[in-house]
């Protein structure tokens, strides 16, 4: 099997500066070989829109392109918080919680509780720390 010259490939993250066609043809021109779409920004209809002008702007130039599509993976958000800011120490407890609970940070009982808005990922967790 014979390898390219170059294993090396320039990957750009298409963006508003850089999402019209004239553009990307001038950054395949300049080495771009994958073109980076961040998911965890902007509509459906925009990102066909990008992908309709990538395609265009390789054919126009000849280039190879290939098309990277960034997924968020999921974001861990706590809920409201009775006082701010929270500092933890070494060997403090705090336990993440599906109850709609304010934060109570040690205030009102010993340990410190906060509420996780992504109820189900601790309901999966306690799920699988059970012993079967």
């Amino acid at each position: 099997m014979k390898l390219p010259g170059h294993k090396t490939k320039i990957v750009c993250t298409i963006g508003p500066a850089s999402a019209t066609q004239e553009v990307m043809e001038k950054m395949l021109l300049a080495g771009m070989n994958v073109a980076r779409l961040n998911f965890s920004h902007g509509a459906l209809d925009n990102h066909r829109k990008v992908n309709s002008n990538l395609r265009a702007a390789a054919r126009a130039t000849g280039k190879r392109l290939a098309i990277m599509a960034d997924l968020s993976g999921p974001k861990m958000r706590i809920g409201q918080l009775k006082g701010e800011p929270v500092e933890l120490k070494q060997g403090d407890v705090l336990v993440l919680t599906a109850d709609d609970i304010a934060g109570d940070l040690g205030v009102e009982v010993p340990v410190e509780r906060i509420a996780l808005i992504q109820k189900e990922l601790i309901r999966q967790v306690n799920r699988r720390a059970k012993p079967d």
